[in-house]
């Protein structure tokens, strides 16, 4: 603002007829918008210089310019409808402007703060329409020239303001040559009507060619020209049919011959323009007719509001029931000219309306334009039912008969009645109710709506809010450059490129203007650093090329041979000089996922740049490592003289990451459904949900027959993010880290932006949205590149080298109201030496061991730079990080300080928890041993290896201390044993650099009781009469590994036993009755705990030895399987099966339940190469309480 009016060229309107170095960097961008709005604005703004500084005055003027316009509306819509109907209908249309909700809510509307020139080019619109009518109304020639040249003048505003003001040139000349077909076909051709029309569009341009010659060297033939020279011509042409006296017959097809011919010159206007450049402004007229259309590029598929609204949506822009009014007056209207075509101005608003129509179902943008003519035509069909109703008659019949209640009865009718509950419930209050909606931030709704519904408007100022906080940091960086041109560029979505300019004081790839797609969606979408720098390598490339014709000049040539070699470095440069040589260029986007619709989408259909940024971006990442991708980004900066370094996101870009992709020509998920293909890419697939919670893929989904779909439907789809999306620039930007294993991450709940990458970090991060787009996130990120400075140490403790240290470079970032530190570059310590790269400022190097944990290792010692009096030590500076100087190398010794461990081993007396010398009871000579930790098995806390270097084995002493030194910090196995042998303490503690206290208490003992009984009728569990009393318990301390007997008791006559004052540990419950009982339960007993332990007792088994022996050499058989089988003639049969077999001497073992057993061998042997069959059946009987017994089985030999 201060450089346009007091700056050195004051006055001058910067970046209209050159481009905005700020804009589509490093190319530069003029969007070609005329200054007459701006300009207006600047004037409304001195108005309020009294009240406020310079700057919040045209801040506000901007914000109320639009709506001002928006309300001025209802003067040329009155004035048309008094002009064309009456004044009662003209002053209907007025009233019902105010109430059409989407003319309030709309940022193509007159919402109030959004400055778009969309209300000033419909007030133009219509104030040109307005004097039009009355030129054409107007017989007298000299009224009808003032007219036509007042209709001109904001013909010419609009050209001075809009840069596609050729709309209004071209929907007049529509206008002009249906008028002509008309009269000539009933004879009535006027030289009024051309004479109007032609002075209107003259008008227009002539006034505004200054403004249209000052963004041009070349005189252009643009649409406007032709449009006033097609007016000349046609009109001329008509005038001498009507001189000649030439039946319509005749003349209407040559006009038809004449516009075919028309619109073949205008299909080769792009290789006329080729020839004469002055031409090429036709080329947008081109493409209407025969290219994709207004809104046919691919980004417009994107877009929401070149997208075609739904008719329940556009019936509801303008309330229920006023756009079928309007359709209903404009039949109406229509009708009556058909029959009567010499009303003139009904054509007109005829030919705008269905123009207009057209348009909508174009694109949802356009609804806006219809709010004028929508009001007219319902206005005068409101006005022409209350005629056909008749109130004035009513009103007469009333009056008749006296009024009162005898008048009303007289003359009220069903009609009127239903006439007055019409307009009144189905147009004011509903249209009033939306309107107030549409008028109401969404912020405030509940303040002005109460519990009423919230409506379908939702206008507010929160996603401004906290861009604006984000661009405010912005503009605060880089301040020693003072030209914003110099400063590194903001790449970000294209939404965001006008706010960041005026906001952030830094140049933006991609801007409002839809320059920069490429490479900002391809830079949202790479997969990794290397992809995203390599990004803005061939982004540098691409202004390098468009500041030299095209061309890279020779010294990036150089830059790109020396990192890449001549063949490679040739391949990028050539591709970038001319994209359709890249091999990617018209290759089918994402075919190994939507073979169907793939080919209907080739790679660069709309900007063939993306084969470039897909090929270039491999070429470069396959042919060089990290530190080889960022010395080229270096390199190409030095010799271009741009730089690209902020990066911005937020959380709504999650929404619309598929837009990302689909426009990076990367994916086709974004169309996929519509074109009945299957909605999968590299980063996320689109699962469909069934009633009964089956997720099914797309082509399972198809395979479906028609009952499955009926009996279990399709009811809902789940997004699958696969793998590529958490590698993504856009989500580790924005979330950092991702939770879960390779194929089945899922997103955190919280935020760790820049987690674990070397050159980006997040510099700003908005505090919490009072109206957050992403709960539990922020808003906003901003990161900056940093080719990172270097940082080489080594790692000692106690003098020597440390291996298998992890060293990860962190910066804090404020987050969730504090300083959160995040991890960003990292290696892992060999013979002690380690390198990082990190950015500027105050950084921190946290040595950590254990790199198998993962996040959870182990943080030995952080190492700072920032000490400002240290120049080894002081913040990593600015130059150093971005390579910018000679010396951009750290080198650092990292002293590791010893780790101590001491405390006490007590008995707890004071029941407070806490060790206390005066109360409580030491325990003296407790072994206490600790064990480092080397290793653990990967991703768990099991250890896998002890470090033999870091163990120590201590006693305490008469006080119960202990202390262990000189321990390297980590993960330690701590164990104390009581002098009496019980094992108190056995567990895995960290114990960090300096002293760590670690006291241990002797655990509140617990009692063990139970009941020994002989389970006789095998049901699981005790029975009446099947304890056993006078059984010996023993009860086994097993916690050290070694059995040890602490304690022996005998049961009772109920077969009870029970222990007291048991230290807590891992024990072995025994129970035995010589000679027949025997039996053992395992319990593990906490801190004052009592635990009822039942043993369950067998009989003692019966040992059974002997020998195979063949039956007739009397010589041992070894390795002879012998079975063991219950005898089931034997009634309550106590024998259980078991199989054995014999040693190599041919010696056996059985421990033999008691019982009655029938012994079987069958058993093919090999001896001395001939193979033998050894068989044996006998009978053997297991006393209880045998104890041991001998039974050698011979063998007997079948061939």
């Amino acid at each position: 603002v201060h450089d346009t009016l007091y700056g050195d060229k004051p006055g001058c309107y910067p970046y209209y007829s050159e481009n905005d170095p700020l804009l589509n960097y490093p190319i530069g961008r003029s969007g070609g918008r005329a200054p007459l709005l701006n300009m207006i604005a600047i004037a409304f703004s001195r108005l309020l210089l009294p009240f406020m500084d310079e700057v919040d005055a045209l801040g506000y003027s901007m914000q109320f310019v639009p709506a001002l316009f928006g309300a001025l509306l209802v003067f040329p819509v009155y004035y048309i409808g008094r002009t064309v109907f009456g004044r009662k209908e003209g002053l209907i249309a007025a009233f019902l402007i105010p109430l059409i909700p989407v003319h309030l809510a709309s940022g193509h509307g007159s919402a109030y703060t959004l400055f778009d020139h969309d209300s000033f080019n419909l007030l133009m619109f219509f104030l040109t329409y307005l004097f039009l009518i009355k030129s054409i109304r107007e017989e007298d020639v000299t009224r009808s020239t003032l007219f036509a040249l007042l209709a001109g003048v904001p013909l010419a505003g609009l050209t001075m303001t809009w840069v596609e003001a050729k709309f209004l040139y071209v929907v007049i000349f529509i206008y002009f040559v249906v008028q002509s077909i008309v009269d000539l076909y009933t004879g009535r051709f006027n030289v009024h009507t051309p004479r109007s029309v032609f002075l209107t569009l003259f008008t227009g341009y002539i006034l505004s060619l200054p403004v249209i010659l000052a963004r041009v060297k070349v005189f252009p033939v643009n649409t406007m020209l032709l449009m006033v020279l097609g007016v000349v011509f046609l009109g001329s042409l008509c005038y001498l049919f009507s001189k000649k006296n030439l039946p319509w017959t005749l003349s209407i097809p040559i006009l038809i011959i004449v516009g075919v011919a028309g619109l073949v010159f205008l299909y080769f206007i792009p290789a006329i323009s080729s020839v004469f450049p002055s031409l090429s402004s036709l080329k947008s007229l081109w493409e209407v007719i025969y290219g994709r259309g207004i809104y046919g590029k691919k980004v417009s598929m994107t877009i929401a509001e070149a997208n075609v609204y739904n008719i329940s949506r556009t019936v509801m822009s303008f309330g229920p029931t006023l756009y079928w009014l309007a359709w209903a007056g404009f039949i109406l209207i229509a009708y009556r000219f058909i029959r009567k075509p010499i009303r003139r101005d009904y054509l007109l608003l005829i030919v705008v309306f269905l123009i207009e129509m057209w348009l909508s179902a174009v694109a949802g943008r356009f609804i806006n334009d219809l709010v004028p003519i929508i009001a007219l035509f319902s206005g005068w069909f409101l006005s022409y039912l209350t005629v056909k109703i008749n109130y004035k008659e009513m009103i007469k019949v009333i009056q008749s008969v006296g009024g009162g209640l005898h008048g009303l009865k007289r003359g009220v009718r069903f009609l009127h009645v239903f006439g007055i509950l019409f307009v009144v419930l189905l147009v004011i209050l509903p249209n009033t109710y939306l309107a107030l909606d549409a008028a109401t931030p969404y912020t405030k709704k509940k303040e002005i709506f109460g519990d009423l519904p919230s409506g379908a408007f939702f206008t507010s100022f929160g996603k401004e809010g906290y861009w604006v906080a984000a661009y405010t940091w912005l503009s605060q960086q880089d301040k020693d450059i003072k030209d914003p041109t110099e400063r590194p560029a903001f790449i970000s979505w294209w939404d965001y490129g006008f706010y960041e300019v005026a906001l952030g004081g830094h140049p933006t790839v991609a801007d409002n203007f839809q320059d920069g797609i490429p490479p900002a969606a391809n830079f949202h979408t790479s997969t990794s650093e290397e992809e995203a720098v390599a990004v803005l390598i061939i982004r540098l490339l691409e202004g390098d090329a468009s500041l030299n014709n095209g061309k890279l000049s020779p010294t990036v040539k150089e830059t790109l041979v020396k990192h890449l070699g001549e063949i490679n470095g040739s391949k990028l440069a050539k591709w970038v000089e001319n994209p359709f040589y890249s091999p990617s260029y018209g290759a089918p986007i994402a075919s190994e996922y939507t073979k169907e619709i793939s080919q209907q989408y080739p790679v660069g259909e709309q900007w063939p740049m993306n084969a470039v940024y897909h090929d270039g971006v491999t070429l470069i990442t396959e042919n060089l490592d990290d530190e080889g991708v960022t010395w080229l980004y270096h390199d190409i900066q030095n010799v271009t003289g741009k730089s690209i370094r902020y990066y911005g996101v937020e959380g709504y870009d999650k929404q619309i990451f598929n837009i990302f992709s689909f426009l990076a020509d990367k994916s086709l998920l974004l169309v996929a459904l519509q074109g009945g293909d299957n909605p999968e890419d590299e980063f996320m697939e689109i699962k469909f949900v069934t009633q009964s919670n089956r997720e099914l893929s797309y082509d399972e989904l198809k395979e479906r027959s028609t009952s499955q779909s009926m009996y279990d439907p399709v009811v809902k789809t789940k997004t699958i993010y696969k793998d590529a999306y958490f590698d993504t620039m856009f989500y580790r930007t924005y979330i950092g880290m991702a939770l879960g294993e390779s194929g089945g991450k899922q997103e955190p709940g919280f935020q760790m932006p820049c987690f674990n990458m070397r050159h980006f970090y997040a510099q700003y991060v908005s505090p919490y949205s009072k109206y957050p787009y992403y709960t539990g996130k922020s808003a906003v990120v901003i990161a900056k590149y940093y080719e990172g400075a270097y940082i080489n140490g080594t790692i000692l403790f106690n003098g020597e080298p440390q291996d298998n240290m992890l060293v990860v470079v962190r910066q804090n970032v404020t987050l969730y109201g504090g300083e959160v530190p995040i991890d960003h570059d990292s290696d892992v310590a060999e013979n002690g030496s380690f390198h990082v790269i990190a950015p500027a400022g105050n950084i921190t190097l946290q040595i950590r061991r254990y790199p198998e944990l993962g996040l959870n290792a182990f943080p030995v010692t952080n190492f700072s730079f920032n000490n400002e009096s240290n120049l080894d030590l002081s913040p990593i500076t600015e130059e150093e990080a971005m390579r910018l100087t000679d010396n951009f190398t750290r080198m650092v010794t990292i002293e590791i300080q010893p780790a101590i461990i001491q405390g006490y081993v007590y008995d707890e007396r004071g029941n407070d928890t806490v060790y206390n010398a005066s109360i409580d009871q030491p325990i003296k000579d407790a072994v206490v041993s600790v064990r480092g930790v080397e290793r653990f098995k990967n991703g768990s806390r099991e250890v896998a290896e002890f470090d033999r270097d870091m163990i120590r084995v201590v006693k305490t002493d008469s006080n119960g201390f202990y202390n262990i030194s000189g321990l390297l910090p980590g993960y330690y196995a701590i164990t104390v044993v009581t002098p009496d042998g019980f094992r108190i303490e056995h567990k895995v503690i960290p114990v960090p650099e300096g002293l760590t206290v670690h006291n241990v208490s002797l655990p509140k003992p617990g009692n063990v009781s139970g009941r020994v009984y002989f389970d006789e009728n095998e049901n699981g569990k005790y029975d009446n009469g099947e304890e056993i009393k006078g059984a010996t318990v023993n009860l086994v301390y097993t916690t050290t590994g070694a059995d040890r007997v602490v304690n022996t008791t005998v049961t009772d006559e109920s077969g009870r036993y029970a222990f007291y004052s048991v230290v807590p540990g891992d024990y072995k419950v025994e129970a035995i009755k010589e000679p027949e009982y025997e039996g053992s339960e395992e319990v593990t007993l906490e801190e004052k705990e009592s635990k009822k332990v039942n043993v369950t007792v067998d009989y003692i088994p019966v040992t059974v030895e002997g020998a195979t022996v063949d039956q007739e050499t009397m010589m041992n058989i070894g390795n002879i399987s012998i079975a063991f089988i219950p005898d089931n003639s034997v009634e309550n049969n106590t024998a259980r099966f078991l199989s054995v077999r014999s040693n190599e001497t041919g010696y056996y073992t059985a421990e033999l339940r008691p019982g009655v057993y029938n012994v079987s061998v069958t058993q093919q042997v090999n001896i001395s190469g001939v193979p033998v069959t050894y068989k044996y059946s006998g009978h053997l009987t297991a006393g209880i309480g045998e104890g041991r017994k001998t039974f050698n089985i011979l063998l007997v030999r079948e061939q």
